[in-house]
């Protein structure tokens, strides 16, 4: 097995990172986690403060509340997306919801990452999840894509 890729790490609302590195073969040397319930969402510098970041993942856990919360972490994901990628063309990111989230947020989540990922279903963690992202390497972990 080759070893693990260094990454520097920016994590919101997340519970899939432990299962998601290690499929990934990741070894995080630094890690920000953002819990939006509980901390205030970064501004735009403070998120380029943090320095370059290679691995952001967010997105809404199975737990996480149905609509307006769910819109709310698409849209903050995406703006910190955004931000990350100013002048750092190497950011590897990935966004997930609920398999069960409605399919208007489907069609919301993919008008704004139709253009860097794909919307795939994976069976990573016990549960099933929605995941966008511009990495080619998790086509290999799932089960079904879905267009």
């Amino acid at each position: 097995m080759a070893q693990p890729k260094e990454v520097k790490m920016l994590s919101f609302n997340d519970n899939l990172s432990p299962a998601l590195l290690t499929k990934l073969n990741f070894k995080v040397i630094y890690n920000v986690i953002i819990n939006p319930d509980v901390d205030s969402l970064p501004e735009k510098a403070k998120l380029l403060q943090l320095g370059p970041i290679d691995f952001f993942i967010g997105g809404a856990s199975r737990d996480g509340k149905q609509g307006d919360s769910l819109n709310r972490h698409l849209f903050e994901c995406y703006r910190i997306i955004t931000v990350l990628s100013e002048g750092n063309s190497e950011l590897q990111w990935i966004f997930y919801a609920p398999l069960d989230a409605s399919q208007e947020f489907i069609e919301t989540a993919n008008r704004f990452f139709v253009c860097k990922g794909e919307m795939l279903k994976t069976r990573i963690t016990r549960e099933q999840y929605l995941l966008w992202s511009n990495m080619s390497s998790l086509k290999e972990m799932t089960t079904e894509v879905i267009l």
